[in-house]
């Protein structure tokens, strides 16, 4: 039996998330397919547009097997700890044969000579990167010219959103000497970012900003506009856009704006720049930055851009300040920040073999019932009893961020809050 593991985020699932599933299975011959999917908050430091149980049922109506939820600090965290955490769950689970994911390149070649100095960065590396920072460089930008110095190449198609993840899978795989083997899938149509609804692969961008503009044109009334505007049908899978317009019956897209008051109130809390340093993501120039301008806040958008500087991008200061609203403070265990459970949001019955083969393998606790997760966990038998802590703080920080993107969500469409307790795994 072989199984492939993709790391995801299908905010929100479009035609090409279906074209990767189905070339992966064609590709490794692979007979089940795990999604590790981040939750309702995602890597560049927003809300998902849909949340995260839509989400997992459109992947499992379009090929996935199991989808796992990856714990939001790792989710909401720049491209190396969302890898990390991602191949972190899919090399504890034990019996994950290939990690597969979306690449510019044709092949992997490109990226080994750089994961291989990545994954150990000798002295004189870090020192010649330390001289770009001390430069005003930004990291990205520094670490792709210290890499073009060091190996005397050029490697601007690291840059690409996509060549990133892909790089930081393979340095991760070799700093666990994991067994598990990387796998490229050539990405197809527009680009990662495009804002334009093109061709039959348009990125997730275009579709999420088409979603929250033309909804937010109608008051906020996404039944209607889904069912008087069929513009994103033919970006999406036929399942995924009836499961969208089940969805719009009671609710509707998330942005980011939509949190601007809830992070407006947390930055008032703040009576130093020193305690703004306890987050995850926050160092003393940006807690300074923070603590400075608080009182400028008028909306998100606009306030992450005031913050941006030359050192750090509009993408890190959107996750800094969605940390300080969701509690993630910096690890107190540095070595220990590795996710240590997860949690299934939906699977397929014809697939419960796979199921009973991650129980059976995985060396941290994969949790069904909300209601008995803590007591799974302290159940489990971790040789360690930090990682049990460590385990039981990574599952109150993601429940709380989805209450607080229920609270949202619930008020901006007039519904009953969902507890986490009682949400179901989806199953097929």
């Amino acid at each position: 039996m072989k199984i492939a593991g993709i790391i995801t985020e299908y905010n929100p699932f479009h035609n090409g998330h279906a074209y990767q599933i189905e070339k992966v299975r064609q590709e490794t011959g692979s007979d089940y397919v795990v999604i590790v999917m981040s939750g309702d908050f995602v890597q560049r430091g927003e809300p998902a547009v849909l949340d995260k149980y839509v989400r997992a049922h459109m992947a499992l109506e379009n090929g996935a097997d199991l989808v796992l939820e990856l714990p939001v600090a790792f989710a909401c965290a720049g491209a190396e700890y969302f890898a990390r955490g991602g191949v972190s769950i899919l090399n504890s689970l034990g019996c994950i044969d290939t990690l597969c994911f979306g690449t510019e390149q044709e092949c992997l070649s490109d990226f080994e000579q750089v994961a291989s100095l990545l994954s150990r960065e000798p002295v004189d590396f870090q020192q010649l990167l330390l001289s770009y920072l001390k430069k005003g460089m930004g990291y990205p930008a520094a670490r792709s010219a210290a890499l073009s110095d060091y190996l005397h190449t050029d490697v601007s198609f690291l840059r690409l959103p996509n060549n990133i993840l892909a790089l930081e899978y393979l340095c991760v795989l070799k700093r666990f000497q994991s067994p598990i083997a990387p796998h490229a899938i050539q990405r197809v149509g527009s680009g990662y970012h495009s804002p334009d609804l093109t061709g039959h692969f348009s990125s997730a961008t275009a579709i999420r900003n088409t979603l929250l503009h033309k909804c937010a044109r109608i008051s906020e009334d996404s039944s209607r506009y889904l069912a008087e505007d069929a513009t994103l049908q033919e970006y999406m899978p036929a399942s995924a856009w009836i499961l969208l317009q089940a969805y719009a019956k009671n609710y509707g897209p998330i942005e980011a704006e939509d949190f601007a008051s809830m992070i407006q109130y947390r930055l008032m809390l703040a009576r130093t720049p020193e305690e703004l340093q306890d987050y995850f993501d926050i160092d003393a120039f940006l807690a300074n930055r923070i603590f400075q301008n608080r009182f400028l806040f008028q909306n998100f958008a606009d306030f992450t851009e005031l913050l941006t500087s030359r050192n750090q991008t509009r993408g890190h200061i959107q996750r800094a300040l969605f940390h300080l609203l969701l509690d993630i403070q910096d690890p107190a265990a540095p070595a220990l920040f590795l996710p240590q459970y997860t949690r299934i949001l939906g699977m397929r019955r014809k697939s419960s073999q796979i199921l009973r083969m991650v129980k059976s393998h995985s060396d941290i606790p994969v949790l069904t019932k909300m209601a008995d997760a803590p007591k799974n966990i302290l159940d489990f038998p971790f040789h360690d009893e930090e990682r049990k802590k460590t385990a039981i703080c990574q599952l109150q920080q993601t429940t709380l961020s989805s209450h607080i993107y229920e609270s949202v969500l619930s008020q901006k469409y007039h519904q009953p809050f969902r507890h986490e307790n009682t949400r179901q795994i989806v199953i097929l």
